[in-house]
């Protein structure tokens, strides 16, 4: 953590506000990341979570790339984009409903956080000054897993971990992070 919070603190002596992203396994404890540093730095902190691709838009071809579930163009469109601003206003995607909630405003820190699996594709590196990646042991993730979503853990093992893994290969997301965190 000292690691990360020098790096901040060196980035800000040189902007004015920067974007960080933080990447990682399912259960590794991106969430919980996030958390700490929006309540030690005062960061602003928006979730992946919120950016899952509306059924309109699920193709084979886009769901055939890694990552491809996310809205991806929402993220840069209503975040990214704006990272400068004070103000930011976007909606969230509700899953269940499968459809946009009404569009929020939210006041952004010196220090925004993207926080999430997928937050690091390829078309969405760029724009941050800092990209975490953070990883897990195999067999705490599991447990980990099982205590958090017993109902969802075989879908977790079956179809979202191999899906992450996958992305995680093919945009060779650790290689391209500044600050691993391996739980």
């Amino acid at each position: 953590m000292k690691i990360l919070f020098e790096a901040i603190n060196k980035i800000l002596q040189e902007k004015d506000r920067i974007v960080i992203s933080i990447d990682g396994r399912c259960a590794s404890g991106k969430t919980t990341l996030s958390q700490i540093l929006q309540k030690e730095l005062n960061a602003t902190v928006f979730h992946m979570d919120d950016f899952f691709l509306p059924e309109s838009m699920k193709s084979i071809e886009r769901l055939s790339s890694p990552g491809g579930n996310v809205h991806y163009e929402r993220v840069i469109e209503e975040l990214l984009e704006h990272a400068n601003e004070d103000i930011i206003t976007f909606q969230k995607f509700d899953c269940s409903l499968q459809q946009l909630k009404s569009p929020e405003m939210r006041k952004v820190s010196k220090i925004m956080i993207i926080e999430g699996v997928y937050s690091q594709q390829d078309i969405l590196r760029n724009y941050y000054d800092i990209n975490i990646f953070v990883t897990i042991d195999s067999d705490l993730q599991k447990d980990r897993l099982k205590k958090r979503s017993p109902k969802l853990y075989n879908r977790f093992i079956k179809e979202w971990i191999p899906l992450e893994e996958m992305y995680f290969t093919q945009m060779n997301i650790e290689r391209h992070a500044d600050i691993i965190i391996s739980v």
